[in-house]
């Protein structure tokens, strides 16, 4: 009984911050509304305990709507940190700004970075080169300016989750010093990057690009009409670090390894490259979210306990939104990783059953199953990211995803090797090679099939509304026959 409102009281909260996340609510309205409903309880409370009147409905009712307002008043909390951040009050100034360097990401034509200053983080579009690491420390000259939206996406607020306001356009650079904040993190962006170079000395390019896509989320140089096939074809999710592709590979070392060892020393191994993926992407926020979502994922699979895995989901996921409500609307990753690990949870049994016919060997029969499940959730979410995408995105999806595994296991053994021994390494990726070659050949075919792409920049918003109703009630159902 507890455990079923704890759920309902958690899915009420996140639903709040969400509906606040499209509609203006003033912080007032939300703390008086919070302020309406606690006394209403309390004198729920004061019958209950001293004329022994109960009416539990309207308690459950009541409480409910409370995590509903307190996700609204969470929202704009959080909303108005904007307000003290010094640079958003200097938008059209031209300034001299001193900060660290909090990460460096390459780009088709270009360079971006999040700088640290006293005065506020603030995102910097460079040029591609010199590129710069975390810690060092630059003097920026420049022009602060508001974010503006790019296509259908709201950029402003996808940059507010990580509490950056303000952005600077190609400004003079100059590195003055080296100091990083965080010994660990550095440490980590050393890992990072020494595993990108192995990577790269192992691929040619697109395939090392995209190779590090579906290891760390990071597309690199990937060109941009390789890029839009991807995109056109539905399956440019590949290229986003979420827990769906941590998950997938983790199962599959689970499979491979228990062939040769003991069940617990196995999961103990799987659980390993989940950590170590989380340490090569770097350690961010977004990796660490997506290692939870893929440890949640892996013990649904493994397990069968898919109760167990729905309330650990549940709760990663509000502990996630109330320490930054933004998550849940304007971060992608965490989108994907959310819907793809509850897939994993509802649907894999199902898969596992009607896939019977693939062998299990390698985790292939659970690998076809969990990325049939994952697709199901994130197909609605993809759709509404907008642009031309092909009506047979889902079998785009069933080629190009089923061997993420096997391009992801590859491309690491082999950036690895490389690190030690070149030919070593080429021979080992020279697998992943293969495959990404098919992944690219599946993608443009797909993209350019005539006929078969639509246009959905305008995707209704009750589709992407009824079609999660659905899903939802399908996971609340499952949820209710299994606990």
């Amino acid at each position: 009984m507890v455990a079923k409102y704890s759920a309902l009281s958690i899915a009420s909260f996140l639903g709040g911050v969400l509906l606040r996340s499209f509609l203006y609510v003033p912080l007032w309205v939300s703390l008086m509304t919070l302020g309406a409903l606690s006394g209403i309880l309390l004198l729920f409370w004061i019958t209950f305990r001293y004329y022994g009147y109960q009416n539990m409905n309207a308690v459950v009712v009541l409480g409910v709507f409370l995590f509903f307002v307190l996700g609204t008043a969470r929202f704009s909390f959080f909303e108005n940190k904007s307000e003290d951040d010094i640079l958003r009050q200097r938008y059209g100034e031209s300034m001299v700004l001193r900060g660290t360097v909090l990460n460096f990401e390459e780009k088709q034509a270009s360079g971006r970075m999040t700088v640290a200053t006293n005065e506020g983080k603030l995102l910097v579009v460079s040029h591609s080169y010199p590129r710069f690491r975390y810690g060092d420390v630059v003097e920026l000259r420049g022009a602060v300016s508001e974010p503006q939206p790019y296509l259908n996406f709201d950029t402003k607020a996808a940059l507010a989750k990580d509490a950056i306001f303000s952005q600077m356009l190609f400004p003079e650079i100059t590195l003055v010093g080296f100091a990083p904040r965080n010994r660990v993190l550095y440490g980590l962006f050393l890992v990072k990057d020494y595993f990108e170079t192995g990577v790269k000395a192992v691929l040619p390019e697109p395939h090392a690009s995209l190779a590090s896509g579906m290891l760390l989320g990071n597309e690199g140089v990937v060109e941009k009409n390789l890029l839009d096939a991807f995109r056109k074809s539905g399956t440019v999710h590949i290229l986003v670090l979420s827990g769906y592709n941590i998950t997938i590979v983790a199962s599959v070392v689970l499979s491979v390894l228990s062939f040769f060892m003991r069940r617990s020393f196995a999961l103990t191994g799987s659980t390993a490259a989940i950590v170590l993926f989380t340490a090569m992407a770097g350690g961010s926020a977004a990796a660490v979210r997506a290692a939870i979502m893929a440890l949640i994922g892996m013990l649904a699979l493994r397990t069968g306990r898919s109760t167990v895995a729905m309330r650990s989901l549940l709760v990663a996921a509000f502990l996630m939104v109330v320490w930054n409500p933004f998550l849940l609307r304007f971060d992608r990753g965490f989108q994907l990783s959310f819907l793809a690990t509850l897939g994993l949870v509802v649907a894999s049994p199902l898969f596992l059953k009607l896939f019977r016919f693939l062998p299990s060997i390698f985790g292939i029969r659970e690998s076809a199953s969990a990325s049939a499940a994952a697709q199901i959730f994130v197909l609605p979410l993809l759709l509404s990211w907008g642009g031309e995408i092909t009506f047979l995105s889902p079998l785009a999806n069933v080629l190009v995803v089923g061997v993420v595994p096997a391009v992801m296991f590859f491309s690491f053994a082999g950036g690895i090797a490389g690190l030690v021994w070149a030919a070593a390494g080429r021979w080992i990726a020279g697998v992943a090679y293969i495959l990404i070659s098919f992944q690219i050949k599946a993608a443009l075919w797909f993209s350019g099939l005539a006929g078969s792409l639509v246009s959905v920049n305008h995707l209704p918003v009750y589709f992407l509304v009824i079609s999660y109703m659905l899903l939802f009630y399908w996971a609340v159902k499952m949820y209710e026959k299994t606990s």
